[in-house]
Parts: C-alpha cells; sequence; structure tokens
C-alpha cells in the first residue's frame, strides 16, 4: 500500500468517523437544546464541512473518501 493510499484512507476513515458524531451531536442537541450540545454539533458540522471544501480544492474525490452522497447542510445541520 502506498503513501498515497494510506492517506486517502485515514482521510476516508477520519471524515466517515466524524459524520457519524455530526450525526450523534445532532439528536443529542436537538433533545436536549443545551447550548453545550448544540455548539459541539456546530463544530462537527464545521469539521466535515471543512474536510468536503479541502478535498474539492485539492481535486480529491469525494466519493473516493465516503463524503460524495453526504449532503452536509441537510444532514448534519
Amino acid at each position: 500500500m502506498t503513501y498515497s493510499d494510506k492517506a486517502e484512507n485515514l482521510l476516508r476513515d477520519v471524515a466517515l468517523e466524524l459524520v457519524e458524531m455530526a450525526r450523534e451531536a445532532k439528536q443529542k442537541a436537538t433533545a436536549s437544546g443545551s447550548d453545550y450540545d448544540e455548539g459541539r454539533h456546530f463544530a462537527f458540522y464545521e469539521a466535515v464541512s471543512l474536510i468536503r471544501q479541502q478535498a474539492k480544492v485539492f481535486g480529491l474525490s469525494l466519493d473516493r473518501i465516503g463524503l460524495g452522497e453526504l449532503d452536509v447542510d441537510d444532514e448534519l445541520l
């Protein structure tokens, strides 16, 4: 496995973990309504959004890093 493959796998794993954490944080924030939970939810949303934006800037395929089908604003915001 090349360095590039390892880096892509790392990025995909981190991105997918952050998406799952964002979904869970969204549910918790909706249920609790606390400022802390809402801030945590927004932080995960921002992290996933940043990964998507930077992947596009660097010409990386969103499909290859597991974010191709994700509508960040609809699903995570």
